[in-house]
């Protein structure tokens, strides 16, 4: 339960993000720079234990401030506010949000070590930085050139199910454990092939999540077509 509900706050901050979009594009139309940056600011001073918003509204608060000014950036990209910005100054600025981002987090390491998730302000200040260097340098391709085309299909349908992936994965790799100790119960491989199944579980946890995936995508990816107001798909790769 606890690995199936652990992704749902994706759904609760883009909701947010979306109820808020109108306003903040307002905002950012008139002040962009204040705009885009408030969300660091408030991150700053809810996510660093100034002010300690209890309960999952705190939560809430903390997931829309961190990834606030990722949204915005979208704006601004879209607005072209990075046009007469010349290229090397925006990576060099760029790059020096995200070593703050380090350099935080280094001083407030969790038990789980490097876990961004758990350092607010690393992970705004990172992921900022790792998002505005993307979209300066990201093409516009209808498809991938090269021999990256091979690719083409795999990541037009991760692309049209990302959602579906997302909020299914966790759940999806904790099931592949009880799946695999059904080959104990096949009395060949519990007598002859247990030590070698046991040495390899990860590498068969890997294989057996992509069947998994591709089963869900299949089962419920469709609600991303609804959703969209757009005609259901069971394996929307780009194929006609």
């Amino acid at each position: 339960a606890v690995q199936a509900a652990g992704p749902l706050w994706y759904i609760r901050a883009y909701l947010w993000f979306v109820l808020a979009s109108p306003l903040l594009l307002r905002a950012f139309r008139r002040l962009p720079w204040a705009t885009l940056l408030a969300p660091l600011g408030l991150t700053a001073v809810i996510g660093t234990g100034l002010v300690t918003v209890p309960g999952e509204t705190g939560n809430a608060l903390s997931d829309f401030a961190v990834f606030g000014s990722c949204w915005i950036l979208g704006f601004a990209h879209h607005d072209g506010l990075f046009k007469d910005v010349p290229r090397y100054l925006t990576v060099s600025v760029a790059s020096i949000v995200m070593g703050f981002g380090l350099w935080w987090a280094s001083g407030h390491l969790t038990a789980d070590g490097w876990d961004l998730n758990d350092i607010p302000l690393a992970q705004a200040t990172w992921s900022l930085g790792f998002c505005v260097i993307l979209l300066q340098y990201a093409p516009s391709w209808q498809e991938l050139p090269g021999r990256l085309a091979r690719f083409d299909r795999l990541v037009t349908l991760a692309n049209n199910r990302a959602v579906t992936i997302y909020l299914w994965h966790n759940l999806l790799i904790l099931a592949t454990i009880p799946l695999l100790d059904l080959l104990w119960e096949i009395p060949y491989v519990d007598a002859h092939l247990g030590s070698a199944v046991e040495a390899g579980y990860t590498l068969l946890m890997t294989l057996l999540i992509w069947p998994l995936i591709a089963l869900m995508i299949v089962a419920v990816g469709w609600v991303e077509d609804v959703a969209a107001k757009r005609r259901p798909r069971l394996w929307p790769d780009g194929r006609r």
